[in-house]
């Protein structure tokens, strides 16, 4: 199969939109070179929201030349108008089937291998944040998709960042309504939608490194809509939780990586990447490429088959989740839902052969019921339903909406949120992480709960609510700023001006 002047030989990764294969280009006197070709998935190819993401790549990718990343060599277009970028092609595996291949047997990277992989990762990372266009200005890019599946490891020893596909440059707007990535790698600030920089790559490559240190993952994720509330949360496992004899400087840079607040992050990759080479300094085993080389030959012998284990990073629609509401004060007083009325199968008529039993009418048809017994049936049914409606109406007005009742036993996420932002929050009396947006996982109740914020050089706000009026708890505190004290003057005396303060 040939696609342009490249033929395609085995298909190797399969994404979320597109598909990679390794592929030969050939030249005169018999020249050939081994490279990767990505394509938009067939089915997807006549959208072209994919085959923009596609190009968008391509843009990104011809700006990136640095040893830890993937290189690309070219953009083509096959003569059925199908678009396609080269890439330079590694032999090797991608970082998930290395870890998979070792739990599989019971084991994880080494300590110091796993420091290793994740500062060549950083390096690349930072030049990748460093970017400037051609004249000179800093594009802002992100990646917004650092997980296992995008990293290649050969058997040469080398560590390359792959796929650009959904990373975000400063100018550029996504989809409203869409989360793009993989939430077991994500940061909180990255699922809520939040403007992102730098350290949201840092959080993810923080993620990535605790799997490898661990041998499981930040967080286990089987549902999106649940998923992305605790990513939003900033919920994690604690790794020494997980691994209780994690030497405690490992604890710490992660701690630091991990920080829920972006403030309390390393400020970048370049950051991260010196505190992971400090550590190895006074590590007893210094690991490097040749030792990566070793792990993936034993592990993972050239030749043995290629099994995905991972679903692939995708634009994840999380419907009204992720969608905050707008604030209290421009809701409409919610509808309760009418009951319907029921609907009754009809009675059996009486059939043609009994005239005696069919009335004439002139206006209209009546139906005869055979019985007693079926009208009475009919009406305990309708009374039944009429008694459970109004029950229903009773609970929606009195008790609970009935919107709300149905999820009550589920934790959910409270947003909280100031104007202006970047404010303290307490809820109850306890402190919250982080600064306004903040989220924090509630469970329902019908008591009121007390929520301040508090920001230097504002009046602290204060605002009473309650978690079972609404399915999505979000709360908006108002600040206004301190009024400056009224100087008024005192006439003068002999002895000077005097002046006097009147605060409030």
């Amino acid at each position: 199969m040939k696609l342009g002047e490249y033929e395609l030989i085995e298909r190797i990764a399969v994404g979320g939109m597109a598909e990679v294969y390794r592929a030969r280009a050939a030249g005169a006197e018999g020249f050939e070179k081994p490279v990767a070709v990505k394509r938009v998935l067939p089915h997807l190819a006549s959208d072209p929201r994919f085959v923009t993401m596609l190009l968008g790549e391509a843009r990104i990718h011809a700006w990136l030349s640095h040893r830890n990343i993937v290189q690309i060599h070219d953009l083509g277009v096959s003569e059925e108008g199908e678009y396609f970028i080269v890439l330079e092609y590694l032999e090797g595996r991608d970082l998930r089937s290395l870890l998979d291949a070792l739990g599989a047997l019971g084991e994880r990277v080494p300590d110091a291998l796993a420091l290793h992989v994740a500062s060549e990762l950083a390096q690349g990372l930072h030049f990748a944040h460093e970017l400037r266009d051609a004249a000179g200005v800093p594009l802002g890019l992100v990646h917004r998709d650092v997980s296992p599946s995008n990293v290649l490891v050969s058997y040469a020893g080398e560590v390359k960042l792959s796929d650009f596909g959904l990373a975000k440059r400063r100018a550029d707007n996504s989809v409203a309504g869409a989360l793009k990535g993989r939430l077991e790698y994500m940061s909180p600030e990255q699922a809520r939608r939040a403007p992102l920089d730098r350290r949201t790559d840092v959080f993810s490559l923080g993620a990535l490194l605790f799997e490898m240190l661990t041998g499981r993952r930040l967080r286990d994720i089987t549902n999106e809509a649940d998923g992305w509330r605790e990513v939003a949360a900033g919920a994690a496992r604690s790794a020494r939780g997980v691994r209780p004899d994690l030497p405690g400087a490992l604890d710490r840079l992660l701690d630091r990586a991990l920080a829920p607040d972006p403030s309390g992050r390393f400020a970048d990759a370049a950051a991260f990447g010196a505190a992971i080479r400090e550590i190895c300094a006074h590590m007893s085993t210094i690991a490097g490429p040749a030792d990566l080389q070793g792990l993936l030959q034993q592990v993972l012998p050239p030749g043995s088959p290629r099994v995905g284990s991972e679903q692939p990073s995708q634009v994840i629609r999380l419907i009204s989740e992720m969608r905050p509401p707008p604030p209290p004060s421009e809701l409409a007083p919610p509808r309760p839902p009418m009951p319907q009325a029921a609907r009754l199968p009809l009675p059996p008529v009486v059939p043609p052969d009994a005239p005696e039993r069919r009335p004439r009418r002139t206006k209209r048809t009546l139906v005869v019921l055979r019985g007693a017994g079926a009208w009475g049936t009919a009406r305990a049914v309708i009374g039944g339903l009429a008694v459970v409606a109004m029950a229903a109406v009773a609970v929606h007005f009195r008790i609970v909406p009935l919107d709300v009742l149905a999820v009550w036993r589920k934790p959910t996420s409270l947003m909280v949120t100031s104007r202006p932002e970047g404010g303290q929050v307490t809820l109850d009396g306890a402190r919250l992480p982080g600064r306004t947006p903040t989220f924090v996982s509630v469970n329902r109740d019908r008591q009121d709960h007390v929520v301040e914020v508090t920001r230097p050089g504002f009046r602290p706000g204060r605002l009473t609510i309650r978690y079972d009026r609404e399915t999505t708890l979000r709360v908006v505190v108002p600040l206004t700023g301190h009024t400056p004290p009224a100087i008024q003057a005192i006439p003068r005396t002999t002895h000077g001006a005097a002046i006097r303060v009147s605060g409030r």
